[in-house]
């Protein structure tokens, strides 16, 4: 409970210096909700979380001057304590070129301090033509309970997406992550892909008809297999 504690304390106290070091931090720009249903919970390192199906919502709020915070929720449909559960507390900023954070992460031992972790970030995106984005980031892991967790993560890759201009379109998503062993798994290289298609349904609301993701390790990570996961869902601004 006092690694819990201590943590909770130093989310807040960065997204407190983030409001003192900007003006007017109260004002909202936009809010987003957005909600997933999965055939199974693929984690971040190309792991599979959970093989059964989950919900999972994202609330994303931004505020003056490129600050936002985004609570992330999964849960499953058996109400046990597992992998399907997780709670993230997101606060950073972003000016959609560099995207700097932290976020708090609750593992399945909600609101006691079981498997939780801090989560450092640093992403680079730079927009290219025909809805073409690509990025770099480079994540760290603070194990809170020191048990052989904490390491880095970097990522390149791209996004694509016909949806700017049109209410249907598709959307994917390509990327390579490099694990150096966190989560007391196998360092290696993984391949991400996800493709869908969406479809605006009002100028604020768009329904995630169909994505399917894969995950197939290229380079060591033993300990991990080629998976895949389907999902729909929908977002709606506010």
């Amino acid at each position: 409970m006092k690694r819990f504690i201590i943590s909770v304390i130093a989310f807040c106290l960065l997204f407190v210096t983030f409001g003192f070091a900007q003006d007017n931090i109260n004002i909202i720009n936009n809010a987003t909700y957005g909600v997933d249903v999965r055939s199974q919970y693929l984690g971040v390192i190309g792991s599979v979380c959970y093989d059964e199906p989950v919900a999972q919502h994202d609330l994303f709020v931004s505020f003056a001057h490129n600050i936002y915070a985004e609570l992330w929720v999964s849960h499953n449909f058996d109400g046990g304590q597992n992998g399907g559960q997780e709670v993230d507390y997101f606060c950073g900023w972003d000016n959609n070129r560099f995207n700097i954070g932290m976020a708090y992460v609750d593992l399945n031992k909600l609101w006691r301090s079981g498997d939780d972790m801090l989560y450092p970030y640093v992403k680079w995106t730079q927009k290219m033509d025909a809805g073409i984005s690509v990025y770099a980031e480079v994540d760290g892991v603070i194990d809170l309970n020191v048990s052989n967790n904490t390491g880095m993560l970097g990522q390149i890759g791209a996004n694509f997406s016909t949806l700017e201009s049109k209410k249907f379109g598709i959307v994917g998503n390509a990327h390579l992550l490099y694990d150096d062993g966190v989560f007391q798994g196998k360092e290696g290289l993984i391949s991400f892909f996800s493709a869908g298609i969406e479809y605006h349904l009002t100028k604020k609301t768009t329904v995630r008809i169909v994505n399917v993701k894969f995950i197939s390790p290229l380079a060591a990570a033993e300990d991990r297999e080629t998976e895949h996961s389907l999902s729909s869902g929908l977002s709606i601004g506010f």
